[in-house]
C-alpha cells in the first residue's frame, strides 16, 4: 500500500476522499484510472482500510444483488477489477472466489497500483472553504480542489462509523435527515424468556397505528431482548417513534417448531436495538440536495457524498453496499477534470 509522506502541507490535492471504506476506495479507483494525472488521497480514521468491508455478510461479502439497481453497472465495474460473482436462489451475489476478505484486498491492490495516496489513522474533523478545502484534524491541515464524503452512517461505530460525515455536512449547510438505526433487532413489550432460541419461518407483518405497511418472509429468531432475523430487521426500516407498532407473526404455512404453541403471535414493539447491532442508517444527507447522476452537493461545487451518508436505505440482501457501490461509480464515472 501506498501511503503518503506530509512534509509539505502546502500541497493542493486534486481530490481528497474523506473514508476508505467501499464507496470511497471504489470511487478513488474509478476516478484515477479515467483521470491518471490527478493527485488523489483517501483518508482513514481508522489504523487500516474497509474495516467494516470485512464483516460484510458475516465475512462472505454479500456483495450486490442482481435486483438492486444499478445492478449491470456494478457487475460490469467489478469484473474489470477482477471479482466475479456467484449468485443464490435469492438474488444475492457474492464472490465468485474467495470472500469480504478478498474483496477488500482486491481493491487495496488496485489502490496501491494506480498511486494512489493513503493516509490511516487521519481522522478529519472539519472542512471548511478557503480558496480551495481544508480539511483539518489534529491541528494538520490538508488542501484540496474536490472533496469526497465517504464517511458512513453510524452504524459498526467500533469500526470507525460514528456519524462524523453528518456532522461536517451539516456545518457546510446541508439537511440531515433524522439518523436512526436501521435493519436491526426489534424490541417488544412481551416477555421473550420462553422464545429464547427459537428459529421459526413464517410471515412477518408490520402494522402502524393499524395499518399494515410491510410483510415480509423469512425465518424469525427470537432473542431474550428481541426479536430478529432479516425478516423482522427489514420490517425495522419502517418504525417510528410516536407511533403505535405492532408486529404480525404467521407461521400457518410452514412446519412449527415444538417450542411455540402457537401459529400466530402478535408482538408489541417498544424500539430497536443501538448502533452497535444497526447494519445500516436510516436518515441522511437530503437527497434532493445532491446530484445523484454526479453525486456532487448541489450546495457546494467541488463536494461530492457517497454512500451511506446519504439519506438512501436498502434492505438486506446485498442492496445498501449496491447503493455504496452504485454511488462511487456514479461519482468517478462522471467527474469532469474542470471541476478542479
Amino acid at each position: 500500500m501506498l501511503y503518503a509522506f506530509f512534509g509539505n502541507m502546502e500541497k493542493i490535492y486534486d481530490v481528497v476522499i474523506v473514508g476508505g471504506g467501499a464507496s470511497g476506495l471504489l470511487a478513488g479507483i474509478i476516478l484515477k484510472k479515467k483521470n491518471r494525472k490527478l493527485d488523489i488521497l483517501i483518508l482513514e480514521k481508522k489504523g487500516k482500510l474497509a474495516s467494516k468491508l470485512l464483516v460484510t455478510g458475516n465475512g462472505k461479502c454479500n456483495i450486490t444483488n442482481v435486483n438492486a439497481e444499478g445492478y449491470s453497472e456494478i457487475e460490469r465495474v467489478m469484473k474489470d477489477l477482477g471479482i466475479g460473482f456467484r449468485t443464490d436462489s435469492e438474488g444475492r451475489c457474492y464472490p465468485l472466489d474467495g470472500n469480504a476478505a478478498t474483496v477488500t484486498e482486491t481493491l487495496k491492490k488496485h489502490v496501491s497500483s494506480l498511486g494512489i495516496a493513503v493516509r490511516t489513522g487521519f481522522h478529519v474533523e472539519d472542512v471548511e472553504k478557503d480558496n480551495e478545502y481544508v480539511l483539518t484534524s489534529e491541528k494538520k491541515e490538508i488542501r484540496a480542489r474536490n472533496v469526497v464524503f465517504a464517511t458512513g452512517g453510524k452504524s459498526y461505530p467500533d469500526l470507525g462509523t460514528t456519524g462524523d460525515g453528518y456532522v461536517m455536512l451539516r456545518k457546510l449547510g446541508h439537511n440531515i435527515v433524522t439518523l436512526i438505526p436501521a435493519l436491526v433487532p426489534v424490541t417488544v413489550k412481551e416477555d421473550l424468556t420462553d422464545f429464547k432460541g427459537i428459529r421459526q419461518k413464517g410471515t412477518v407483518s408490520l402494522c402502524m397505528d393499524g395499518v399494515k405497511i410491510r410483510e415480509e418472509k423469512g425465518e424469525v429468531q427470537f432473542r431474550p431482548d428481541a426479536l430478529s432475523g432479516i425478516c423482522v430487521m427489514n420490517l425495522s426500516l419502517d418504525i417510528r417513534r410516536g407511533h403505535d407498532c405492532v408486529i404480525e407473526m404467521d407461521f400457518r404455512n410452514e412446519v412449527l417448531s415444538p417450542k411455540l404453541s402457537c401459529d400466530t403471535y402478535t408482538f408489541t414493539v417498544t424500539g430497536l436495538k443501538g448502533w452497535k447491532e444497526a447494519q445500516v442508517t436510516a436518515g441522511g444527507v437530503d437527497l434532493s440536495e445532491v446530484d445523484m447522476r454526479t453525486m456532487e452537493s448541489k450546495l457546494h461545487k467541488g463536494i461530492y457524498i457517497l454512500g451511506e451518508t446519504l439519506d438512501l436505505q436498502g434492505l438486506c440482501g446485498g442492496y445498501n453496499l449496491s447503493h455504496a457501490w452504485l454511488s462511487a461509480i456514479r461519482f468517478g464515472e462522471n467527474f469532469e477534470i474542470q471541476n478542479q
